[in-house]
């Protein structure tokens, strides 16, 4: 208790709980002289070198979609850990479901909208192709007295279509950008 209400008289408010000083007494008393904290089971504290940060990032580049749990389980390493290593380590962050870096440089910001202006160029030309494919097998052998007529039926035929088919021609672009992603926005033949 002398020692408490000394420690109380240093430290004010901040002073340690009475069992708190009570217990580094007694472990003072037994023969404790470091003030290191002992090294506890389970993980240890250097799970996170950087062969396990290289193995994260691999795991994520395979995979944009991974979820933490399954890296959890195929790294064997804590949650808090894979956390650390994702949010600290590489500075990624998840966005729309997807882990991509979280602060980007003004260079790689350029090269990301230019990416993805190209992208939109590719999504656009495709879908115009793949509605122009389409198009042109339900105008086979018609006839029209003029422009108008033409534009109305299309219009028209464009309008009866379902959401399932314009979805169908966006999901036929999901191979074309694995491949394209793949090679690194190198040019791809069909």
């Amino acid at each position: 208790q002398d020692i408490h209400q000394h420690v109380v008289g240093v430290y004010g408010d901040g002073a340690p709980h009475y069992s708190t000083v009570a217990k580094w007494y007694s472990e003072f008393k037994r023969g404790l002289e470091s003030l290191e904290d002992d090294p506890q089971s389970g993980c240890p504290a250097d799970v996170v070198t950087p062969e396990t940060i290289a193995q994260v990032e691999a795991l994520i580049m395979q995979d944009h979609h991974i979820k933490t749990d399954a890296i959890v389980t195929e790294l064997d390493i804590s949650h808090g850990s894979v956390l650390m290593i994702i949010h600290d380590r590489l500075g990624m962050s998840k966005l729309s479901a997807r882990l991509v870096p979280r602060n980007l440089s003004a260079q790689d910001r350029h090269q990301w909208l230019e990416s993805s202006r190209e992208l939109l160029e590719i999504f656009y030309t495709e879908q115009a192709n793949f509605l122009a494919q389409h198009l042109k097998a339900y105008l086979h052998g018609k006839r029209f007295s003029n422009n108008e007529e033409l534009m109305e039926d299309t219009e028209a035929w464009l309008q009866e279509q379902s959401k399932d088919f314009y979805f169908a021609g966006i999901d036929g672009l999901k191979d074309k950008w694995s491949k394209c992603t793949e090679v690194k926005g190198s040019y791809i033949e069909k």
